[in-house]
């Protein structure tokens, strides 16, 4: 009777002890759109087990870069079983049937450039997740933004050190995808025509003819220009996202009139920098492009980028009320004091009694987001970014960050208005001399008293 009884817990437990040992299912590719269509999109799954899994309650969700969560296939609707080292296909409703996928997302959502992919298994814990662009959300670093007709594939598994940016890869030339029954799908990639790809000839933008300009001129510029400028790098590549770094004017180029430092973003698609430090001053060539209010100059080779000197310092800053901010001022580094008034998961607000704007802290930055408490004063300064609808301040580093609650009325001085400063000192000065003369007073007093004290003895 005891052996029989052992039998069945056996075949009981068995279940739990494979899942136990079972290795996580993993995204495997992402294609986020076409030029021939926007929602002709795909999620490929891998089983790096040797044994079928069943993906009935998984849950397939994305996350925008500011944090909101929206489900592509609920776990109520995600059936269907992944071979042992196999795959399994999901697509848009759209791009479904083309694709011969094995489910189709049982929402109206769907991927954008700056996403993260969350796969969460039967037991609502994430299996993987891959984050792009500018995602807030990602293993270990993030990947490169994925642009239409190419694929985010994964080159390799790490699954005690997984980093998106070192797993995967951008590809965008025979591109094949596999769903559960082992059929492998070719995709046809629809790029522009060909005489619209010829008008920009493969030429390193290094060698090509640039106009010298000061970032503070850029915005009268164009879309496609190619320019050279010279700036003061802000912050470093990874901080805010892995192809992008500011660059500020030069202290004496600053606006002084609207308190604020011309600044703009320095992108690489491939990632190519040298390496920096903030505080080198260096030039940047290449195209400039204006997308969403943000100037950025677009790089091509590590060339682009060369060093000119380092150590230089960033100016100081004056406040500025946050009603005189507007979206053609992103890039440009400014300055707000105010308190928060609100600090929850990727919505931090400071209020300067008259208008909110959202502080947006990148995970690159190391900042503790929550450690900004609300109902404190604090001085934030930091690049500007956002539309019409919301702005956004970005703080490059922990010192971008006063609380002002917690230090003295000199130090607030320093950081508002050197005048402050000024004042602390001549009242200190004022205070010395009050002090010699008293002294002085009463070292003679004491004298004129001794010399009667003498007579009258």
């Amino acid at each position: 009777m005891k052996k029989i009884l052992l039998f069945f817990l056996f075949l009981f437990l068995l279940p739990k002890t494979l899942k136990a040992d079972s290795l996580p299912i993993l995204i495997n590719q992402i294609m986020i759109g076409q030029n021939e269509g926007a929602k002709n999109e795909f999620i490929e799954l891998y089983n790096p087990n040797d044994y079928n899994i069943n993906l009935a309650g998984y849950l397939l969700k994305k996350k925008t870069a500011s944090g909101s969560e929206s489900s592509l296939i609920s776990a109520k609707n995600f059936i269907g079983q992944i071979s042992g080292n196999g795959y399994f296909l999901i697509s848009s409703k759209e791009y479904c049937q083309t694709v011969n996928a094995d489910l189709c997302y049982s929402s109206m959502a769907s991927l954008s450039k700056s996403n993260t992919v969350l796969l969460y298994d039967n037991d609502k814990k994430i299996s993987d997740k891959v984050g792009y662009g500018e995602a807030t959300d990602f293993s270990g670093q993030v990947c490169p933004e994925i642009e239409n007709n190419k694929v985010l594939k994964r080159k390799k598994i790490d699954l005690e050190n997984p980093n998106n940016y070192a797993d995967f890869t951008i590809i965008e030339n025979n591109i094949e995808i596999k769903n559960s029954i082992g059929e492998i799908i070719k995709i046809n990639t629809y790029f522009l025509p060909e005489k619209e790809n010829q008008k920009k000839p493969a030429t390193k933008s290094s060698e090509k003819i640039k106009q010298m300009v000061k970032i503070n001129e850029i915005k009268n510029l164009k879309n496609g220009d190619l320019v050279k400028v010279e700036g003061i790098v802000a912050n470093l590549p990874g901080q805010f996202g892995s192809q992008y770094f500011y660059i500020l004017e030069e202290e004496n180029n600053k606006n002084k009139e609207q308190n604020l430092i011309y600044g703009m973003q320095v992108y690489s698609y491939n990632k190519n920098f040298p390496t920096l430090k903030v505080g080198d001053k260096i030039s940047v060539s290449g195209e400039l492009v204006n997308k969403d209010y943000d100037w950025k100059i677009k790089t091509k080779d590590i060339n682009d980028i060369l060093f000119i000197s380092s150590g230089n310092n960033i100016d100081k800053q004056k406040t500025i009320p946050i009603k005189d901010l507007s979206p053609d001022q992103n890039g440009n580094l400014v300055q707000v004091k105010g308190k928060i008034a609100q600090n929850k998961t990727n919505a931090i607000y400071l209020d300067d009694g008259e208008n909110e704007i959202l502080i947006d802290i990148k995970k690159g930055t190391e900042i503790a987001g929550k450690n900004l408490k609300e109902g404190n004063n604090y001085i934030i300064s930091g690049t500007l970014s956002g539309d019409e609808k919301e702005l956004k301040i970005m703080p490059l580093s922990e010192k971008s960050i006063q609380d002002i609650n917690n230090i003295g009325e000199e130090k607030i001085g320093e950081l508002i208005n050197e005048k402050y400063l000024i004042l602390e000192k001549e009242e200190k000065e004022k205070t010395l001399i009050k002090y010699f003369l008293t002294t002085v007073t009463m070292i003679t007093f004491y004298f004129i008293f001794e010399k009667k004290i003498r007579n009258i003895l």
